[in-house]
């Protein structure tokens, strides 16, 4: 199992081995202004943070505890490989000059690339133009070619399954249970100065089954809701021709509505939520191979991009083993996940 963070920081900043220089500054690049490129990582983060924190639709009334490695795994799909992609054609500047501007397609001002690939899809030569006028009249238009829709990293395509482990301690008591989890480690990568990154998330879960007739619980029927809020931070320091940082931050959140039935030493539950994810990029970047009065020399990282939001179900098998209470899940919506909380153990409130 690759470890979760190598695996972001790679999908990142296209490093190490897996790419060429120009390939890092694409994908650099493209933190500066294609939402649509990065917004994987911001939907797989959601998805790993959102997984995981229920262990049960039942919290009891008395204390309990609990202390995970907990494993959540997020898949990225087809509908992470390609996005659409905007651009301007410049006619709205040009208009206001008096200019005639006669863009290819879209709009009467902007036109689209689609299936561009976003990081995670393969690589692309495709390139975009506009006909924009240099003069003001029509026997003045000229194609002018616009750009090329940056590559995805095709290498890192074949990571389809992305870990995160972390640790998981709860306390319960009186019906409500709260969570806190942590994962925070440095890891020198080849290629970069990686001054590593931390993920942070508190999970609440409140038992309100005690306000339902007691024939429901006594059937083994128990409802709760949810919720959890999650903080990570990755700060990535590019070597060779690129000096300076990108600052990568996020935040993830899902109310849930959890309900289950237990019989015996054993609880099937089920979790119904919506779930939200963002990131933000940051920092300053210097490309010393180029100019300094090229566009190209300063790389400055301002975008907030919000993951492929939606709502999410999941479906789980908890075993109240005694001591050992490990739990198996998988679930649908922005992206398929699973949870393997086997190393989990604990005591539970009665």
């Amino acid at each position: 199992m690759m470890n979760a963070t190598k695996i972001l920081v790679l999908a990142t900043v296209a490093i190490g081995s897996l790419a060429s220089a120009s390939a890092l500054k694409e994908t650099l690049k493209s933190f500066e202004d294609h939402a649509g490129y990065v917004q994987p990582l911001a939907t797989t983060l959601g998805t790993m943070q959102n997984t995981g924190w229920a262990h049960s639709a039942r919290v009891g009334q008395s204390t309990g505890w609990t202390f995970a490695l907990n494993i959540p795994l997020a898949y990225i799909g087809t509908d992470d490989h390609t996005y659409t992609m905007p651009y301007d054609n410049g006619c709205a500047v040009l208009i206001a000059q008096g200019k005639i501007c006669q863009p290819v397609a879209g709009s009467p001002f902007d036109g689209t690339v689609e299936n561009a690939p976003t990081i995670w899809g393969g690589v692309s030569n495709a390139a975009y133009s506009g006909y924009v006028s240099g003069g003001d009249g029509a026997s003045n238009i000229q194609p002018v070619r616009l750009g090329t829709v940056t590559s995805g990293m095709s290498e890192i395509r074949n990571f389809t399954t992305v870990p995160m482990p972390s640790l998981q301690f709860a306390y319960s008591h009186s019906h409500f249970r709260g969570a806190f989890r942590i994962l925070a480690e440095p890891m020198p990568i080849k290629a970069i100065s990686f001054d590593g990154a931390y993920f942070a998330g508190l999970g609440i879960q409140y038992d309100f089954s005690q306000y339902l007739p007691a024939v429901v619980s006594e059937k083994g029927v128990f409802t709760s809701v949810a919720f959890d809020i999650n903080h990570w931070n990755l700060t990535i320091k590019p070597q060779g021709d690129i000096s300076g940082e990108l600052n990568l931050s996020g935040t993830a959140y899902m109310p849930n509505f959890v309900v289950g039935y237990r019989y015996g030493k054993f609880e099937a539950f089920t979790e119904i939520g919506y779930e939200q994810s963002s990131m933000q990029t940051g920092g300053d970047m210097i490309d010393s191979s180029v100019p300094v009065t090229s566009a190209d020399h300063l790389i400055q990282p301002r975008l907030n991009v919000d993951g492929r939001n939606g709502f999410r179900m999941s479906f789980n098998i908890a075993m109240h083993l005694g001591v050992w209470q490990p739990v198996l899940g998988q679930s649908v919506g922005a992206q398929m996940g699973s949870t393997l909380n086997l190393i989990q153990f604990g005591k539970e409130g009665e």
